[in-house]
């Protein structure tokens, strides 16, 4: 799910992907997230980080940061 989360900041904007996973396969799901990180750099992320949310231990956080004109584009192409 995307949330309705982002920020921006100087041009760029900061999207949040919420992920469900079942504590039992975190590990293997932030391992599995390793290409996506590479997939987000080499699309133009300046940042990327996957987190736990303190709240609920079945809720990954993914947050990554890109220029504002990708972000546009990918929302008017939808």
């Amino acid at each position: 799910m995307i949330s309705d989360a982002h920020e921006e900041v100087g041009g760029e904007v900061t999207l949040i992907i919420e992920y469900q996973v079942d504590p039992h396969n975190a590990d293997a799901f932030v391992q599995a997230m390793q290409p996506v990180r590479e997939i987000r750099f080499r699309d133009g992320s300046t940042s990327w980080s996957i987190v736990l949310s303190l709240e609920d231990p079945n809720l990954h956080l993914e947050e990554f940061t890109v220029a504002r004109g990708w972000s546009t584009s990918v929302n008017t192409s939808a």
